[in-house]
């Protein structure tokens, strides 16, 4: 059954890249995606800043 919400799926680019997008695209509909450059797997730690930048406009809760 396909996600009836919003997806956003994020890779690093030396990590899994844009294969995060791919993995999500048969079951969500509403994907979106996005590859972190400079950055491996652990996005979160490597790369806060430009993880913020992805997340805070797909959390706009107006968009939602």
């Amino acid at each position: 059954t396909p996600l009836t919400m919003p997806v956003l799926a994020i890779g690093g680019e030396a990590g899994l890249g844009d294969a995060m997008r791919g993995t999500f695209k048969p079951f969500s509909p509403q994907l979106s995606g996005a590859v972190i450059p400079n950055c491996g797997h652990y996005v979160p730690e490597e790369s806060p800043d430009a993880l913020l930048s992805v997340m805070t406009p797909f959390l706009d809760t107006d968009r939602l």
